[in-house]
């Protein structure tokens, strides 16, 4: 399959394979209000056991691809949602305006 036609949530998982993160969270879950998780469009992959290194690698990656991220590898303070150390890796619509 070509990169063209693979769905925003494909992209995403491929390159979290890629770098050898595991996906924890895609469409399912509990995310904030007007998630991009809830359009298919944003995925969390689990840090434990990764150095900064490959962390660093993983969203030098994901700019690259024009991805958004998060770094979520510590409790948020405002009270987000928060299922433990992870990152959050987005692909929004154009014009999209909502966050990461």
């Amino acid at each position: 399959m070509t990169p063209e036609a693979l769905t925003p949530l494909q992209k995403l998982e491929a390159l979290a394979a890629k770098h050898h993160f595991v996906v924890t969270s895609t469409t399912g879950g509990h995310h904030t209000p007007h998630s991009l998780h809830y359009l298919g469009r944003a995925i969390d992959v689990s840090v434990r056991g990764k150095s900064d290194r490959e962390v660093e690698l993983l969203l030098e990656d994901a700019k690259a691809q024009g991805f958004r991220w998060l770094d979520e590898r510590h409790k948020p303070a405002d009270g987000r949602p928060w299922g433990g150390p992870h990152l959050h890796l987005s692909d929004p619509p154009l014009g999209w305006d909502g966050g990461a």
